[in-house]
């Protein structure tokens, strides 16, 4: 663990571990407001959470998810090095890399695999996340020169955080009202 979070450091990357999740996050610039997700098709299921969302296929094996998907899929697909380092990806321990605002995240189940759990260490899955994000870096200057990007703030990462929201707000809303229905039963 303490050698992938140096060689993380070295690549400009830092690693987040919660359960049996690491998040391996990357800087980007990016000119303006995005939250989009790219995943493998083949490992998304028809009723998962992002299918409130739009998808694209982006060729291949590779889905793109979120509100921005019609500006930035066209884009995406056009950088075939780009889609090659995200298929690299995403075909390895990663099942989706988000983009949101000004960061890169590359989530892993560590059920399923590590951040060092390669041939090499960490430094292919590196290098590919790096990649992506400097090509990355072009595509939001090639989106927002463009076209008015408008509603490429809400995706996959506003969307868990609504989830992760309701999942502590309804089940107290839950309770007082269900405590209110006795109390003023009793009268």
């Amino acid at each position: 663990m303490q050698d992938t979070d140096e060689l993380a450091k070295q690549f400009g990357a830092t690693v987040s571990r919660f359960r049996s999740l690491e998040i391996v996050s990357i800087p980007v610039r990016c000119d303006g407001p995005i939250d989009v997700a790219f995943r493998c098709e083949s490992r998304i299921g028809r009723l998962s959470l992002f299918s409130l969302l739009r998808r694209d296929s982006l060729g291949g094996n590779l889905e793109l998810v979120g509100a921005a998907t019609p500006v930035l899929a066209e884009l995406v697909r056009s950088d075939v090095e780009l889609c090659r380092a995200l298929g690299a990806l995403l075909n390895s321990n990663v099942y989706e890399v988000e983009w949101k605002n000004s960061s890169l995240s590359a989530r892993i189940n560590m059920w399923k695999g590590t951040l060092g759990g390669d041939v090499t260490g960490g430094r292919l899955l590196l290098t590919n996340l790096q990649t992506v994000s400097q090509h990355l870096e072009i595509v939001s200057k090639n989106a927002f020169s463009k076209s008015k990007l408008k509603y490429g703030n809400f995706g996959p990462k506003a969307l868990k955080n609504i989830f992760i929201i309701l999942s502590y707000v309804l089940p107290i809303i839950i309770l007082i009202s269900f405590f209110y229905f006795i109390r003023s039963g009793k009268r």
